[in-house]
C-alpha cells in the first residue's frame, strides 16, 4: 500500500538526557541517527530554525526525539530497556 512503511518501528519513550546519551552512542556505534532538535519545534521554516541552532552549542542541543538506523540486534541492545511510548516503564 502506498504510504505504509511494511517493516515495524518501535516508538519509545526516553527522557531529553537520555536522549541526549543515546544519540552519543549511537554516533559511536556507527548508527545513522536522525536528530530532532527542540528548536524545531519552535520555528516555523528552515532558515529561523538554522538560525535558532547556530546559538545552541553541540553540547546543549536538547532533543525531543531521535531515530536511529542501523542493523536491528546493536540497536536493541542500545535501547532494549526504553518503554514503548505511551506505557509506564517496567
Amino acid at each position: 500500500m502506498p504510504g505504509l512503511i511494511p517493516i515495524g518501528i518501535a516508538v519509545l519513550a526516553a527522557a531529553q538526557d537520555q536522549l541526549a546519551k543515546l544519540a552519543a552512542a549511537a554516533d559511536v556505534a556507527g548508527f545513522d541517527v536522525v536528530r530532532f532538535p527542540v528548536e524545531g519545534q519552535q520555528t516555523k521554516n528552515y532558515d529561523e530554525f538554522l538560525d535558532a541552532m547556530t546559538k545552541v552549542g553541540r553540547a546543549d542541543i536538547r532533543y525531543v526525539g531521535l531515530a536511529l538506523v542501523g542493523d536491528r540486534k546493536p540497536i536493541c541492545k542500545l535501547v532494549g530497556k526504553l518503554p514503548l511510548l505511551g506505557q509506564e516503564p517496567s
